[in-house]
């Protein structure tokens, strides 16, 4: 429904990657999660506190984006 609804209306990266992770695809949660970080939107920085990414805390991928958002927020 998500695609679907992202074809009319702006859907964020986000609400992607917490689809996938509730579906336990971390590889495709993750992708989009590196997207929501390009795109800089304001989101990342609640990464490191937000209890949904829970299941992502020991992947080292989303260490490295916590690492880059943090380093963003002090640019």
């Amino acid at each position: 429904m998500m695609i679907r609804m992202s074809k009319g209306c702006y859907v964020s990266s986000s609400n992607f990657a917490i689809a996938y992770a509730a579906l336990g695809e971390p590889d495709k949660a993750l992708a989009y999660l590196e997207k929501e970080v390009t795109e800089r939107s304001p989101r990342p920085a609640l990464f490191a506190v937000i209890s949904i990414w829970d299941d992502l805390r020991d992947d080292p991928r989303f260490a490295e984006l916590v690492r880059r958002v943090e380093a963003a927020k002090r640019d």
